[in-house]
């Protein structure tokens, strides 16, 4: 499988570093958290859909409670499928790659001493989608950039292993889209640390 763009690694690492200052003076805390996902279902070695994702996300707390929350998602999907006839059997991939900016707003339930933390987020965030389509070894053929505007919605839970670092796990639905047209509801499971300072 392909690896997370570097170039958007890069940016979001840089965005993160230069808001942590500003956010040390405005915010009560700041929470720095990444996240991964990795699925794979098979039927066999020919058909299967593998997907992979990371998030790094800043959290500005401006309540005990209450955050803004800024994240960078990059992930890819790979979907391969057997076709076969009376006369020949083929393999289709088809890759999936998505970069997803997102701004949302979380409410935790506890207070800031709490060791479990369950929390709740909704926001929108700006996605970038490309597909790549290739047929046995012929040269592939892509669609999209799909770009624009789109909400999110999720739940999760923190439990800190220590006064500043937790275990975070999250659920989130992304509704992106598929073409100019019409759009889908990616559904995510993932897990990760974040660090509270």
């Amino acid at each position: 499988m392909k690896q997370p763009n570097l170039i958007a690694l890069i940016f979001s690492s840089f965005f993160v570093f230069t808001l942590i200052p500003f956010s040390q003076a405005q915010a009560m805390y700041t929470e720095l958290g990444v996240n991964y996902l990795y699925k794979k279902s098979a039927v066999d070695t020919l058909n299967n859909i593998e997907q992979q994702g990371t998030t790094g996300s800043v959290s500005l707390y401006f309540w005990d409670q209450v955050a803004i929350e800024l994240s960078y998602t990059n992930s890819l999907l790979v979907k391969k499928e057997q076709n076969a006839s009376a006369s020949s059997t083929s393999v289709r991939t088809t890759s999936q790659v998505a970069n997803i900016y997102g701004l949302d707003l979380i409410y935790v339930f506890g207070d800031r001493k709490a060791s479990f933390q369950p929390y709740i987020k909704g926001g929108a965030g700006y996605i970038n989608k490309t597909q790549s389509t290739q047929i046995d070894n012929n040269p592939p053929w892509t669609v999209g950039p799909y770009t624009g505007w789109a909400p999110d919605y999720g739940v999760g839970l923190k439990f800190f292993i220590t006064d500043a670092v937790a275990l975070k796990m999250g659920y989130d639905v992304v509704i992106t889209p598929i073409d100019n047209n019409s759009t889908a509801q990616d559904i995510n499971g993932r897990a990760g640390l974040s660090w509270i300072f």
